[in-house]
C-alpha cells in the first residue's frame, strides 16, 4: 500500500500495489479486499496505537484471517 499511484508504476512486475492511507481509514476497506493475510508496520507517530487499531479494525472487517504486526522503534 502507498499513498501516492506514482509508486506503484516503479514496482517489479508480479508486484501489485494498492492506493490506501493508515491517515485514511475509510481507504483501508479497499486495500484489504480479497486478502486473507496482513503484514502491518504502523509508522513511528504520535497516532501509530490510533492507525494500528484502525487497520486492525478495516482487516477484520475486510475478512483478513492472519495478521502479523511488526512493532518497534530504532534507538
Amino acid at each position: 500500500m502507498t499513498r501516492s499511484a506514482n509508486r506503484i508504476a516503479s514496482l517489479p512486475q508480479g508486484v501489485e500495489g494498492m492506493t490506501g492511507s493508515m491517515l485514511k481509514p475509510e481507504s483501508l476497506s479497499a486495500v484489504f479486499a480479497g486478502a486473507d493475510k496482513l503484514f502491518l508496520i504502523t509508522p513511528l507517530d504520535r497516532d501509530e496505537t490510533a492507525q494500528g487499531i484502525d487497520a486492525v479494525d478495516a482487516a477484520v472487517a475486510a475478512g483478513i484471517r492472519y495478521i502479523v504486526y511488526l512493532s518497534g522503534a530504532p534507538r
